[in-house]
């Protein structure tokens, strides 16, 4: 009452005084206590009661009743394990706990009607009356799904103390099993429900009002019973087995296959290059090219280990030269190949794959529309909304975002679409990003994914070399024609996007003369590396493949005016023609020590006698002066 607002001194007073309006009695838990009787109160002290406790009665059940209920682990179990004949499912956890309750408060109820159970009756309320006033208001509070009447409780307890084959109380009389089954009273027979499940299959995708008129039109043809509502033909076909039956035709079995479809539970990597994931996406970034679209691809070669970015490169499209250089980058980077790669198999995957196989000891395309299973597309999604999304210009996240915050601002873009970069400055830009995302703590591991992926060793990743990287990413050129570039006297050249590069074989510093004597005029492969053009490789197209041959270096370049000399380039220039002289007079002695050795002399085509003077076993270099002396007077 204090509670309510009545002062501690103006109830001293009624209890001194006994006033009428009053009724205090002992309160039997506790003999120094009083209690006042509501129902005796006057009218404004029965509203500050109300104000206070709502219902007094509702108050007083919930606060006694449950005093004395003992919690039931046998009914619990019993409600836990129970199977409904209808479906052999369980109870729902709601019902568990409520027919938990029930069960409580019936073996309460039992502990009463016993004939022993007045004095218990008495430690809860005052009279029959009250007690049970008190039992129905605690079953509407609950909401149990007990009766509320006198008489039909005393049922349910009958019901409740059934012996039983366990000799455990009648939990079963409390479950209404035609609760959980068909919650319509109308019921769809097999046939016409294998009707209702065809037309729901159709991709004209029919709408339920509709289909329910149908279903009234068949059914009265058919004999089926006509439905009065619409509402019973969507509970039967959004019955999670029925689904299944019209998901795939009706919104595509891709569609299906991610809704009902297994899915496997796999661990990644735990050390680093076992797993290599590469993928192209758009590069999400407006540019004074494109404008409000973004209109370069960017491609990512990332390791799913610690999430490292290895190499990316920007194209206008994902094309085989795409994917070419951010393998290599990859590579250079790592300096090891991955065991295993998995990439899609779109874009120019399919006209590369001989080269990807070569990148690791396994490589396959993920399967097709299965985002599921490409971990990188959810590690490019972070990367775009954990770094690039700083970046004004950035073009938001996907077309199918839904959150405000995955959208551009497309109006603020309108205003400053001259301020947008250039690709030279993306590319700088998506580097600095890039740095920012390796740098950045991974979020299982608390450690950069740079130093993550440094600090870790993968024994069963194979290291790359010099004769690796040739083989795996420097072109090839085989000519206009296929055969290969001829050698010339000035040495080689190599034509990439219209510009010449010119390189002839070395020796020292100097041109290799025994290769010059070889190869000049012959048809050369070439094998070069796009980013590197300090030397090419230079090989032999024979019946066997190609055969290495010898490595060119840029032809050796000499300043034509004087004043443009360097230290070092006179005594160069000198250097080469003497060469140039000494190549002439090579040929020269080696045609004489021809003639000597076979006879054939081009000075007996003029004197027959005088060609014998030059004989194998008399000839000797110093005699060339004299030969020269000879053609001199003629």
């Amino acid at each position: 009452m204090v509670e309510c607002g009545v002062s501690e001194p103006t109830l001293k007073w009624a209890k001194m005084k006994n006033a009428k309006c009053w009724t205090f009695t002992k309160d039997p838990d506790d003999k120094r206590a009083v209690l006042i009787k509501y129902e005796d109160l006057k009218q404004k002290y029965k509203n500050k009661v109300l104000l206070r406790f709502v219902n007094p009665y509702t108050y007083t059940a919930q606060k006694s009743i449950k005093q004395h209920l003992n919690t039931d682990y046998n009914a619990r179990l019993y409600y836990l394990e129970y199977k409904l004949d209808t479906t052999n499912e369980g109870l729902p956890k709601e019902s568990i706990e409520m027919y938990s309750k029930c069960a409580e408060l019936l073996n309460l109820l039992v502990a009463i009607t016993a004939k022993n159970g007045r004095k218990k009756l008495k430690t809860i309320a005052p009279d029959k009356k009250t007690f049970w006033d008190m039992v129905c208001s605690y079953i509407e509070n609950e909401n149990l799904d007990l009766p509320k009447s006198y008489k039909r409780i005393l049922e349910k307890v009958n019901a409740y103390i059934l012996p039983t084959e366990n000799s455990v109380p009648n939990y079963a009389c409390l479950i209404k099993e035609a609760k959980y089954g068909n919650t319509n009273a109308e019921k769809i027979n097999e046939a016409a429900a294998e009707w209702l499940v065809a037309q729901y299959c159709l991709p004209t995708k029919i709408g339920i009002e509709y289909l329910h008129q149908l279903y009234n039109d068949e059914a009265a043809q058919q004999g089926w019973k006509v439905l009065k509502s619409s509402t019973t033909v969507y509970a039967y076909l959004m019955k999670p087995e029925v689904q299944q039956q019209w998901y795939g035709a009706r919104h595509g079995y891709l569609e299906a296959k991610e809704k009902f479809g297994y899915t496997l539970r796999t661990k990644l990597p735990e050390v680093r290059n076992a797993l290599w994931y590469a993928d192209g996406t758009k590069l999400n970034y407006f540019d004074a090219q494109g404008k409000l679209k973004a209109s370069y691809t960017v491609y990512k070669v990332m390791d799913v280990f610690s999430e490292m970015i290895l190499g990316w490169h920007i194209d206008l499209s994902e094309n085989g030269i795409t994917q070419y250089h951010a393998f290599k980058n990859a590579i250079q980077f790592s300096s090891e190949k991955p065991y295993e790669i998995r990439y899609d198999n779109q874009g120019g995957h399919k006209k590369i794959k001989p080269f990807l196989d070569k990148l690791s000891h396994l490589g396959f395309p993920t399967q097709p529309y299965n985002g599921k299973s490409k971990t990188i597309e959810s590690l490019i999604g972070r990367f775009q909304t954990q770094v690039m999304r700083r970046d004004w210009f950035f073009t938001g996240q996907n077309i199918t975002a839904k959150k405000l915050n995955s959208k551009v601002n497309r109006e603020f873009i309108l205003e400053n679409l001259k301020f947008l970069p250039t690709i030279q400055e993306l590319t700088k830009i998506l580097e600095q990003r890039v740095n920012e995302w390796n740098n950045s703590t991974h979020f299982k591991y608390k450690k950069s994914r740079l130093e993550l992926y440094l600090n870790s060793h993968n024994p069963k990743a194979t290291k790359v070399n010099y004769l690796d990287m040739v083989e795996l990413f420097w072109l090839t050129n085989y000519g206009k024609k296929g055969n290969g570039i001829t050698y010339y006297t000035h040495g080689i050249t190599l034509t990439l996007n219209t510009v010449d590069y010119e390189y002839e074989v070395l020796k020292n510093g100097m041109p290799d003369d025994a290769f010059r004597r070889k190869y000049i005029d012959a048809e050369l492969v070439v094998k070069y590396d796009t980013s590197d053009l300090s030397h090419i490789r230079l090989y032999k197209n024979s019946e066997n493949g190609l055969q290495f041959i010898t490595i060119a270096e840029p032809r050796i370049v000499n300043p034509r005016a004087t004043q443009d000399y360097q230290e070092g380039d006179r005594e160069r220039i000198t250097a080469l023609l003497n060469y140039r002289k000494s190549e002439i007079a090579t040929m020269k002695s080696n045609d004489r020590k021809r003639e000597a050795r076979t006879g054939v002399s081009r000075i007996a085509l003029i004197n027959p006698t005088l060609g014998q003077v030059y004989k194998a076993e008399s000839y000797t270099d110093d005699e060339e002066n004299i030969h020269n002396d000879w053609l001199s007077q003629l």
